[in-house]
């Protein structure tokens, strides 16, 4: 038995603050993000890209998102006003370059926003695109989400349309599982259709893999084309050969594709010091190097990825 935990005032057991024992305090969510107050407010949070990054320019790996042409935007639900020196825009840096946030409060729609919520069947739809939004789509942790939605004071996540109005049509589609197993059902019969592709982020069906994003819809490649650095095996091929997929439509287009980096803090600039040294490569070998998907081997995710 280490000394540390023997005190005569520890009592039973490892002291506090010794390796034998760690004290957790509980998360709470800060008052003025919560709807838990005076009254309920509505903020609506607008992105807009104020400085496009040498990376996006030059190595041209990214598509360029403006998220400002978007007309669906994201809300928050608040108990009580949010006091005025918290709502200075700020940045955040992604790979597209400075976005700036800033929340604009919605006078007019409040009361009305907050009576559609009041609605149990609205208020459903919410909460599960809030716990699919947090856990699956920013990656919080399990312990900060409370996936059981029976606290009312919790914060509120949800779409606005372009009208400042909930979402709702949205919020009835966006469900990933019932996506994958609709993919899976359209194999049948599949017909490509570019339009649902571009800007969307999808999941691979042949095996489980994390979501990616749509960067381009390769239309210079298809299920007939080689795999690089495997002259004799196609795409085609390949996935029947090792996952038994057999393609049906040999003409569509593949998908480039990226994912999200997890280690990037988006409160930091990304360092731009190399980004006009960097090789320009022809067609072929940029492709070459990059992930290819074919279109019927993957579902859409229900929230898009711009």
């Amino acid at each position: 038995m280490l000394e540390e935990e023997i005190t005569e005032s520890s009592g039973p057991g490892p002291k506090d603050g010794t390796k034998k024992k760690k004290r957790y305090y509980p998360l709470e969510m800060p008052k003025a993000l919560t709807n838990k107050g005076n009254g309920q407010f509505v903020y609506k949070i607008n992105l807009s890209l104020v400085q496009v990054s040498k990376h996006a320019e030059v190595k041209k790996q990214y598509q360029t998102y403006h998220p400002e042409k978007f007309e669906r935007k994201l809300a928050i639900l608040t108990g009580d006003a949010i006091a005025d020196e918290a709502l200075v825009p700020f940045n955040v840096f992604t790979t597209s370059g400075t976005v700036e946030v800033r929340l604009e409060l919605l006078k007019n729609e409040s009361f009305q926003i907050a009576q559609d919520l009041n609605r149990p069947s609205v208020m459903q739809l919410v909460k599960s695109f809030q716990v699919s939004a947090l856990k699956d789509v920013i990656g919080f942790a399990d312990l900060i989400i409370k996936a059981d939605g029976d606290k009312k004071e919790d914060l509120l996540l949800f779409p606005l349309n372009n009208k400042n109005k909930i979402d709702t049509d949205f919020l009835k589609h966006w469900n990933v599982e019932e996506q994958k197993q609709k993919s899976k059902k359209r194999r049948t019969s599949f017909v490509f259709e570019a339009e649902k592709y571009e800007d969307s982020v999808v999941i691979p069906l042949h095996r489980k893999m994390e979501s990616f994003f749509v960067e381009e819809v390769v239309r210079d490649r298809s299920p007939k084309s080689p795999l690089p650095d495997h002259q004799t095996s196609t795409f085609a091929e390949h996935y029947a050969t090792k996952f038994g997929c057999r393609i049906t439509d040999m003409t569509q287009p593949l998908l480039r594709i990226s994912n999200a980096s997890k280690k990037h803090f988006m409160y930091v600039p990304i360092n731009e010091d190399n980004a006009d040294m960097v090789e320009t490569l022809d067609r072929n070998k940029f492709l070459n190097q990059k992930t290819l998907l074919i279109p019927e081997l993957v579902a859409i995710h229900p929230i898009p990825g711009k």
